[in-house]
């Protein structure tokens, strides 16, 4: 029963924390282009989100984000943080970036 609540618990949080991935790369687009993102750039965040859910998400399970209360974090778990999303970043840029019209943003 307890294993039951536990996986129902961590699928809301990867979720939610999935969620909040989107939301904050949409929000990096729409004060790039001050409120008003252009289609084709529009377009551009759809193709790149499944990439960019993907490597974050899989970066994000070894430094355990998905465990832990964020009431009680650390200095440790912002460490944790910091570097998930430095790897999870720079794996894209350097996957990504040389095959693709992103780069114009650099």
């Amino acid at each position: 029963m307890i294993n039951i609540l536990y996986s129902q618990r961590l699928l809301i949080i990867v979720g939610i924390q999935l969620a909040f991935i989107i939301v904050a790369n949409y929000f990096a687009f729409w004060l790039r282009f001050d409120g008003v993102i252009p289609h084709e750039d529009l377009l551009l965040f759809a193709q790149m989100l499944p990439s960019l859910i993907l490597v974050r998400g899989a970066v994000f399970i070894p430094f355990r984000l998905y465990e832990g209360l964020w009431r009680y974090t650390s200095i440790w778990d912002l460490r944790n943080i910091i570097g998930a999303v430095t790897i999870s970043s720079v794996s894209r840029l350097s996957t990504h970036a040389p095959f693709s019209s992103l780069t114009r943003f650099f």
